[in-house]
């Protein structure tokens, strides 16, 4: 095996009392008055891979535009926030069906916010995703559509949430971890910012918010009672179902089946193969698709 790392202008900081060596967090002095933060930058990354293992030889190539993280971590919470950019990837290797494979990202996000202590007062929560501009190389590609039937532009997915809620349990408490499935808590409140979809011609967008009522079962089965609305826009389905039934990989009646589950909450919008949607869950357990109650 031969392995080349190289990272350029790299820049790492970190400060506060929960670190241990090189910066890592050493949750054993973690407390109400903890802190820490950390701080990494690189201009650029790449790394190379070789193997051979027993004949099987195999190479993985990766290489990276410029890269931010930074993690901000209180006896109340926890703050990350990160971005990277012009990310590329090739694997190549006589066990791969493919010459090569070869992967492409634009740029990509995660922030995240979280209570980290049991409060008597909701706190605010969010998660922020993102991968834009995604491609994968016509190799790829070739392997379910030879004649290029479906556009190859770059496909996105995009999440942004954001909320309030609060634990009712200590969950930097290792004592309470051991053993622990889920983690008891209650949401209040959730904020679907924006949620977005592109790929193979279409694209799926929306938002919406939603609160939580935790002393009322929902009408709807188990959990809290939730009322609220989430608007959809979805543009070029049709299209994208149409590209799919002729290249064979969805049979006919499936596509109309997609289609006439789609006609139960969704109407057309105003640009051509387009349909909208406003679900709206009320107060009294009535699920809404664009006015009509569905359930």
């Amino acid at each position: 095996v031969n392995i080349d790392l190289a990272a350029d202008g790299l820049t790492m900081q970190a400060k506060g009392n929960t670190l241990g060596m090189f910066g890592t967090l050493d949750m054993t002095r973690f407390s109400e008055n903890a802190f820490a933060e950390t701080h990494i930058f690189y201009e650029s990354v790449s790394a190379d891979i070789d193997f051979d293992y027993g004949g099987d030889r195999g190479i993985f190539k990766l290489t990276g535009g410029p890269s931010v993280a930074d993690m901000s971590l209180s006896g109340e919470e926890l703050v990350y926030e990160s971005s990277s950019g012009d990310i590329g990837v090739s694997i190549s290797g006589s066990l791969l069906p493919l010459p090569v494979i070869e992967i492409g990202l634009g740029s990509g996000d995660l922030d995240m916010r979280l209570p980290l202590r049991p409060s008597d007062a909701p706190e605010d929560f969010g998660l922020v995703f993102a991968l834009n501009d995604l491609t994968v190389g016509d190799a790829v590609w070739n392997l379910f559509d030879p004649t290029g039937q479906l556009p190859r532009d770059p496909a996105r997915i995009a999440l942004d949430v954001s909320g309030k809620g609060r634990l009712l349990i200590d969950i930097m408490d290792p004592e309470l971890q051991t053993g622990m499935d889920d983690i008891p808590a209650e949401i209040e409140s959730v904020n679907l910012n924006s949620i977005a979809l592109s790929a193979a011609g279409a694209t799926i967008s929306g938002e919406g918010a939603l609160t939580l009522d935790n002393a009322r079962m929902s009408p709807l089965g188990a959990g809290p009672a939730v009322a609220g609305g989430i608007d959809l826009s979805m543009i070029g389905l049709d299209g994208l179902l149409n590209n799919l039934s002729t290249m064979g990989l969805l049979a006919d009646e499936q596509a109309t089946g997609i289609r006439m589950m789609l006609g139960l909450f969704t109407r057309p919008g105003d640009a051509p193969d387009s349909l909208v949607s406003a679900i709206e869950l009320t107060e009294d357990g009535q699920v809404l698709a664009n006015g009509q109650r569905i359930r």
